[in-house]
């Protein structure tokens, strides 16, 4: 089982409309075969220079990688990442 998850910060400029925007696009990324268990998450500690995140999981690495060259996933990317996030972290995990 892999675990992928992406924490991110929307750029100043995007509005809350637009991020609400993009938080109904990222749901879309459930559609693509192999994608278990997506998660959109919102940030409750101050702290964290992060203000949302996205989870998913998958089988195996076949299915990780259906995912990362889907149409879907690279729309989303192209579209709605780029233009709106200013910096992101990004965590994989095996199961061990």
């Amino acid at each position: 089982m892999l675990h992928h998850s992406v924490f991110l910060k929307f750029k100043s400029e995007t509005s809350s409309e637009e991020q609400a925007y993009f938080i109904a696009e990222s749901r879309k990324l459930a559609q693509i075969p192999g994608v278990m268990n997506l998660q959109v998450l919102e940030e409750f500690n101050a702290t964290n220079p992060y203000t949302h995140g996205l989870g998913m999981d998958f089988e195996d690495q076949a299915a990780y990688d259906v995912y990362s060259n889907h149409p879907i996933h690279n729309r989303f990317v192209q579209e709605f990442w780029l233009p709106r996030v200013e910096k992101w972290q990004e965590i994989d995990f095996r199961e061990i």
